[in-house]
């Protein structure tokens, strides 16, 4: 069995080759099919290509966008499967690959794995499909289906233009059978359109779009009042930071003391950088399980799970919501001694 991996590129070259040698490194090169579907660059991505022998097809013409080009690559794909892996996107591991052939019994249709999610502020994982929960986002980083169903149930449809793919994926899910693991396949930048703060909201119209179309009737003004909530959530963390930037708040309190940090997504790299900036040194990031645990973050990532961790003075507990305090109590279960704090506590009580 082999497998198509399509990436659409345009204007690329500072990503490209980082995507492409994670596709060169592949156990299984023999059994890949790598095809460039370009936009009609015009920096130096098409010269980068050309360094790795491996390329199997290149194209460059205008597209009408992403989806447009995923649908050239498909047409263009003469292997059992495919894969889409966009140019600023990487496989993780070199048996990558070949682990996911491998999955592909006769019965399976599609496999999902978990994708490292990452950019300058945040990093996170997302898991593989779950069919029975409507709010999954699957990503197509960690997505692979049997050609033949594109031919059964079309392409990409277009006029979803930052959302074609979980339409896609998602209908996948529902009518066909699948293997779904949790383990991380690619590392997906949040960096790219979809990914924008511009385009959040347009996203997540298209999402409830998606799922009414799958059914969901009552998704359009459940996914409109979830959106008016993170907007707000995300409005009243930017007054913090920039009340917090405008006090001048001193955190040099902190210094005396071995301070770590719970949580690795947003809030707490952004913690992690005001302390920087104030010349305090945290330990490491903390996460509940070692399953969440992820590598290659500006602090070591360990687990409450783990044995001989050094015990930190301050833990600041960077979860928000609900779920803060089940943290907090997880957290007090396992260091009993240590000062907890909130991240709300150290923007308004320390100062």
């Amino acid at each position: 069995m082999r497998i198509s991996i399509i990436t659409a590129t345009f204007n690329s070259e500072l990503a490209i080759e980082r995507c492409l040698q994670s596709v060169a490194m592949q156990n299984a090169l023999e059994d890949i099919e790598h095809i460039i579907v370009d936009g009609k660059s015009t920096d130096n991505t098409l010269h980068l290509v050309e360094k790795f022998p491996h390329v199997s097809t290149v194209v460059s013409s205008h597209d009408r966008g992403i989806y447009h080009a995923f649908n050239k690559g498909v047409a263009l794909a003469t292997c059992e499967l495919i894969y889409f892996l966009n140019s600023d996107d990487e496989i993780l591991e070199a048996d990558t690959i070949q682990y996911i052939i491998d999955r592909f019994e006769p019965a399976i249709d599609f496999f999902s794995g978990s994708v490292l999610c990452v950019n300058e502020l945040q990093t996170f994982i997302t898991k593989g499909f779950n069919a029975e929960e409507k709010s999954f986002r699957p990503h197509h980083q960690g997505f692979v289906c049997r050609k033949e169903i594109f031919e059964k149930i079309g392409y990409f449809n277009e006029c979803l233009n930052i959302a074609a793919d979980t339409y896609f994926m998602k209908n996948v899910i529902r009518d066909f059978n699948g293997y779904s693991s949790d383990r991380v396949i690619a590392k997906f930048s949040l960096d790219g359109l979809s990914s924008k703060s511009a385009n959040r909201v347009k996203l997540s119209n298209q999402h409830a779009i998606v799922d009414y179309l799958l059914g969901n009737k009552a998704s359009l003004t459940a996914e409109s009042e979830s959106t008016r909530k993170i907007e707000e959530n995300n409005l009243h963390l930017k007054f913090i930071l920039i009340a917090t930037i405008e006090k001048n708040l001193d955190l040099t309190w902190l210094k005396e003391y071995k301070v770590s940090i719970f949580g690795i997504r947003e809030l707490s790299l952004i913690f992690h950088k005001l302390l920087e900036n104030q010349g305090i040194t945290s330990d490491y990031f903390i996460v509940s399980n070692s399953k969440d645990c992820v590598q290659g973050l500006s602090l070591p990532c360990i687990s409450l799970e783990q044995d001989n961790i050094s015990q930190p003075d301050i833990i600041i507990n960077c979860i928000e919501g609900v779920h803060s305090e089940e943290v907090k109590s997880k957290i007090r279960g396992r260091f009993p001694k240590v000062d907890i704090f909130s991240w709300q506590e150290i923007c308004y009580a320390r100062h």
